[in-house]
């Protein structure tokens, strides 16, 4: 099983150091890189972008996988180190509400799966300074309108609970 981990790992691109290196010495294994950033979205009645809330944000890298949640101010921080890079990828869900964007066309997947959109592949640095914001797309059909509405979606999910907990309103 060695030699096909091995493989997949050269294969996936992600080449580890040729020599061992016990877990009590960090210098030398190098620097790691945690995923940490803002998601935004434009508001078309203020005209700015706000702050993305209460979005699932995962990483990953071939078999690592890091999930966290934005908060009220669209922050998000993975606590998994990274040596060389990862993905970024946004869903449209949480604890509270799913948000499925069904675009008009049959595809079946968009009536099971939530929205989600890759943010790109970051790589060192970049891992630390992710900013993101989701843009209005004035065509309702395509893609970017899609997850502009999944985006508004949430964020109108997190601030009618934060209105229904002021105002001790049952949710």
């Amino acid at each position: 099983p060695y030699e096909v981990y091995q493989a997949a790992v050269e294969t996936s691109g992600f080449v580890e150091d040729e020599s061992p290196v016990s877990n009590n010495n960090i210098a030398a294994r190098g620097p790691r890189y945690r995923p940490q950033g803002n998601l935004f979205v434009f508001n078309t009645d203020i005209n700015l972008p706000e702050p993305l809330k209460g979005v699932t944000v995962k990483s990953r890298n071939f078999m690592k996988l890091g999930i966290t949640t934005t908060d009220a101010n669209g922050h998000f921080y993975i606590d998994r180190p990274y040596k060389r890079k990862a993905m970024i990828i946004g869903k449209f869900k949480n604890n509270r509400a799913t948000t499925r964007g069904i675009n008009g066309v049959l595809k079946v997947w968009q009536y099971i799966f939530p929205v989600k959109h890759k943010i790109g592949r970051f790589y060192d640095n970049g891992l630390q300074t992710i900013n993101f914001t989701f843009p209005r797309d004035i065509n309702p059909h395509s893609e970017t309108a899609r997850k502009w509405a999944a985006a508004s979606t949430m964020n109108a999910v997190w601030d009618i609970d934060q209105f229904n907990q002021q105002n001790n309103i049952a949710s």
